[in-house]
Order: structure tokens, then sequence, then C-alpha cells
């Protein structure tokens, strides 16, 4: 399963993720089910404004930029579809290379990127499904998620445009699939039960709270799919 949110309460979070420095990379299955103004991802500060954030608008763009309290800054755009299940890629290489890349229904990929210098103040909280400033969530997303991870590297070294069969890769069969990747994983929740538990962790146990959402269907994954053993994924394909 995956979990669906309901675009009005409902976020994961995790304080003091063990990584909040560049270069790191994420990735998860979405699917976004209404047009607007939504936060489907942040790094940001307890008590702060800016963060960095994944957000979708309402004209079919998925957005990957640094919100420094007053401007939208180093921002890189992706088109999205709306009521479909697609894979997303960012990847936050150095203050001056952050690319997105979205695996869509349809086969389409797009890849983006920026180069405008950014400069992060101190982050201490990771949130799915909203954004989180100043102490509170706001921004939340309304639509689905799963299979998300977190590496404190980046997926493809060279920081060029991200290679589209190591994008299909990681969406078909997940990042544990990827030998290089596995040991600069940070974070991977499956959130299969609807839970943010954890599949791995590294570093220790650190635990995700915040108001739950509901469980929703999965995304297509391949058999192979390297996670969980094979009898549960086998249950979960959609």
């Amino acid at each position: 399963m995956a979990v669906a949110f309901n675009g009005t309460s409902q976020y994961l979070q995790i304080a003091a993720p063990a990584v909040t420095t560049l270069p790191f990379t994420i990735g998860f299955w979405l699917y976004v089910g209404a047009e607007d103004y939504k936060n489907l991802w942040s790094m940001g500060a307890a008590s702060a404004d800016p963060a960095w954030e994944i957000w979708h608008d309402p004209w079919n763009n998925l957005r990957l930029d640094y919100w420094s309290g007053s401007a939208n800054q180093g921002e890189v755009l992706a088109t999205i579809g709306y009521n479909e299940w697609m894979y997303v890629v960012g990847r936050f290489i150095s203050p001056t290379n952050r690319r997105l890349s979205v695996l869509r229904a349809n086969g389409n990929v797009s890849h983006s990127n920026s180069t405008g210098s950014v400069s992060p103040t101190t982050l201490d909280r990771m949130t799915l499904g909203a954004y989180w400033s100043n102490g509170s969530p706001s921004g939340f997303f309304a639509g689905r998620m799963a299979e998300f991870w977190f590496a404190d590297a980046d997926v493809q070294p060279d920081g060029g445009q991200l290679d589209n069969s190591m994008l299909h890769q990681l969406a078909r069969r997940g990042p544990l699939s990827m030998p290089h990747l596995q040991p600069v994983l940070v974070e991977y929740l499956p959130l299969w039960n609807g839970r943010p538990d954890p599949l791995y962790q590294r570093g220790g146990a650190r635990a995700w709270g915040g108001v739950m959402p509901a469980l929703a269907p999965h995304p297509p994954i391949y058999a192979d799919y390297q996670g969980l053993q094979w009898n549960t994924r086998k249950l979960l394909m959609v």
C-alpha cells in the first residue's frame, strides 16, 4: 500500500534528520490529486521559515527550490500530470547545482536543473506532505506517496542529467537495487502499511511523527523490487 494525504491536516515528520547538508538525493512515488499550490517535501527548521522544498503548482509544474523566507531561490521546474502515478528524484548536489527528474505514467521523462547559488541556513527537520515553518505545518499535500528514500550523496556521481535507465531502475526496482546507493542511504520509508515505519535507517533509530495519512493503493513496481520480502511485495502489486 501507499499513503494518501488529505490536503488539510496530515503530514509525516522527523526531527533532527541524520543528514541536513549537501549533497543529498531524495526519491519517491507521487500521485497528485488536485491542481493547487501544495508542498510534498521540505527540509527546514523547527522555528524558522527557510527550507528546501518540493511542491506543485496549478499549472502542471513540479518545483524544487529553497524558500529563503522572502523568495524562492534556485528554482527547478518539471512537467507533471494529475491523477496518475509518477516517480520523482530530487538531487541537491551543491549550492550551484540542483536537479529534478520525473518519470510519468505514459513513459515521458522530464529533466531540469538550476545553477543559481543558494546558501541554506540551519536545517533540523524533514517533512512529507507539508511545509514546516515557524513551528507549524502548512501547504498540506492532497495526494498519494510511496517508497520514499533519502541518501547523503548524489545518486549519479557526475552531477549531470540523471540517466534515464537509472531513473527507471529506481522507480521499478527501488534504491536498494543499486549497489552504489546502498552505502549512502540514510532513510527508506516504503509507507506500505500507511505508517512511517522505516525499512532502513542509518545511524540508529529515529522516530517519525505527525498526523497519520490514510492507506491507498500502491504504485506499479516490478516483481523483483528490492525491499521487503517477495511474498509481501507480491500482495502489493497493482
